[in-house]
């Protein structure tokens, strides 16, 4: 390991969120603007950006559920069934228990937690058990090692790649407008 970097959590600098449904038996929470993310959604999004979600929530279905608002750029992978699909936030949205939601927990680190989620996606995936399906648990998230670098080296890489996965964005955007 290179001075300064060291064995680490995904943890460490990220923060694992977590979702939940509104009642599907109340139409009121259903057909809404709020993007509700699944885990087809994540899937669809072939380890890219989420843009758009197959079911809409209203505020009605946010405030009586689980779920909340995620920030732009956090990092969502599968938890359940098929573990380890994992994309970007394009933009606030909210998600289902089926979910987690990685944050950066330092500015300028959200490109990196995204990176590193596919570096571990291998070791995830070995490690997620379960006696009807695959899961993986937060104590999975704690157990998956992998090289951290300083705080300043992966604020570094953020600012470096965060023009190129914006102008990925704003490409997919725009062919999914012209489709």
């Amino acid at each position: 390991i290179p001075a300064g970097w060291r064995d680490g959590s995904i943890l460490e600098i990220a923060n694992l969120l977590s979702g939940g449904t509104p009642s599907t038996q109340i139409e009121a929470y259903w057909n809404g603007k709020i993007d509700w993310v699944s885990a087809k959604d994540v899937s669809s999004s072939s380890q890219s950006f989420i843009l758009d979600t197959e079911r809409k929530i209203t505020p009605k279905g946010l405030e009586n559920s689980s779920t909340k608002i995620l920030p732009r750029l956090t990092t969502i992978i599968t938890a359940r069934g098929s573990v380890g699909n994992y994309a970007i936030l394009a933009r606030p949205m909210a998600m289902n228990q089926t979910n987690y939601g990685l944050k950066a927990r330092v500015h300028n680190a959200d490109y990196f937690v995204f990176f590193a989620i596919g570096s571990l996606i291998a070791h995830l995936q070995k490690a997620a058990y379960g006696t009807i399906f695959d899961t993986i648990t937060t104590r999975t998230f704690e157990h998956s090692r992998l090289v951290l670098p300083p705080r300043s080296l992966i604020q570094d890489f953020d600012v470096a790649v965060s023009p190129l996965m914006e102008r990925m964005m704003h490409n997919l955007e725009q062919s999914a407008t012209l489709a």
